[in-house]
């Protein structure tokens, strides 16, 4: 095609003047535009899977309503365990004030993801004081879990599930990232950044699952 210019003669319009007159090509470019986030994320490659520390026993203690509660409940889900006593400290009440902000940021992943916590007093605390507990803490019963047992099976269980061998107060800050298998996969601290490690491993389980699904 040939265009008037303003001296009187006529020139050919450029290759790229062609192509942008062209209706094809804005289909195509549109297409394109459209098509290649959607090929980027299926061909991007995943981050490395989280190694797997050990494998959890299967387990049921008593939850703060005084319902049995244990790994089959928490089945198809990834989520934390962490460990606590009713009678807190100043270190305790930190941690505690950390993991209320670990519920708020796992909001959106409630349905596929759970918290537990299990006594180190098991002899004081019960299903009563652990409720009155958690209450104060605001915990959603659908999302985080007070767990009592007796000594002895509390013990058994932080010696051969969690591989506990000497216990002290230092895992009172300290939480066990399980995946919908009942796998340990890490341990994290309540620091700022650990948590914010901790929330980004939790999104990989997660979203890892999904797309394999």
């Amino acid at each position: 095609m040939e265009m008037a210019s303003t001296l009187g003669y006529k020139r050919e319009e450029t290759f790229v003047q062609k192509m942008v007159g062209n209706k094809a090509f804005w289909i195509l470019f549109w297409a394109f535009l459209f098509a290649y986030p959607i090929y980027r994320s299926y061909n991007r490659e995943l981050p490395p899977e989280l190694p797997v520390q050990f494998n959890l026993p299967s387990y049921s203690l008593t939850n703060e309503f005084g319902t049995e509660f244990g790994s089959k409940d928490l089945d198809g889900k990834v989520y934390l365990v962490t460990f606590t006593r009713t009678e807190c400290d100043s270190i305790c009440e930190g941690n505690m004030k950390q993991l209320q902000k670990i519920q708020k940021r796992m909001k959106g992943v409630r349905k596929e993801s759970a918290m537990v916590s299990i006594t180190l007093d098991a002899g004081k605390d019960t299903p009563e004081s652990l409720n009155k507990f958690a209450r104060a803490l605001d915990a959603n019963p659908f999302f985080w879990n007070f767990l009592s047992a007796d000594k002895a099976k509390v013990d058994k269980l932080l010696s051969d599930g969690f591989r506990i061998k000497e216990l002290d107060d230092s895992y009172l800050g300290k939480l066990f990232l399980v995946d919908r298998r009942n796998r340990v996969r890490g341990l994290y601290k309540t620091d700022k950044d650990s948590i914010n490690k901790l929330m980004i491993d939790v999104g990989l389980l997660i979203n890892r699952d999904q797309l394999y699904k």
